[in-house]
C-alpha cells in the first residue's frame, strides 16, 4: 500500500484505487479516465462547448449553464429535461461528471 506525503492512503488520479495497481505507469485519455472512474462508456461525439474555467462553481450554475448551452445548440425539451434529471439525481461531484458527459468542458 502506498501512501502520500500527509501518511494517509495514496489514491490514484485516474480511478479512484488505491496507488499500487496494474495501470499506475499507463498512460490514459480523459475519456478512459471517465469510463474506469465513473462508468461513463458512451460519450457524444459532437458535443457543445461549455465553459466553466473562470466561472462561480455552484452545482445550480453549472446546471442552468448546461441547460442554456443545450438551448442554444438546439437541443430537444426532452434532452434538456434528460440532462437536468441526470445532474440533479446525485451529489455535487454528479453534476461535474454529467457536465462533462454532455459537454466538451473547458
Amino acid at each position: 500500500m502506498m501512501f502520500d506525503e500527509d501518511g494517509g492512503i495514496a489514491v490514484c488520479d485516474i480511478c479512484g484505487q488505491y496507488d499500487d495497481h496494474k495501470h499506475k505507469d499507463e498512460e490514459f485519455t480523459f475519456g478512459d479516465a471517465m469510463e474506469m472512474r465513473f462508468g461513463i462508456d458512451e460519450l457524444p461525439v459532437n458535443k457543445p462547448k461549455l465553459k466553466l474555467t473562470g466561472m462561480d462553481g455552484n452545482a445550480f450554475f453549472i446546471i442552468g449553464r448546461g441547460m442554456q448551452t443545450l438551448r442554444r445548440a438546439g437541443y430537444s425539451k426532452e434532452d434538456i429535461d434528460a440532462f437536468e434529471k441526470e445532474a440533479t439525481s446525485g451529489d455535487y461531484d454528479n453534476v461535474l461528471v454529467t457536465a462533462m458527459k454532455w459537454f466538451d468542458v473547458s
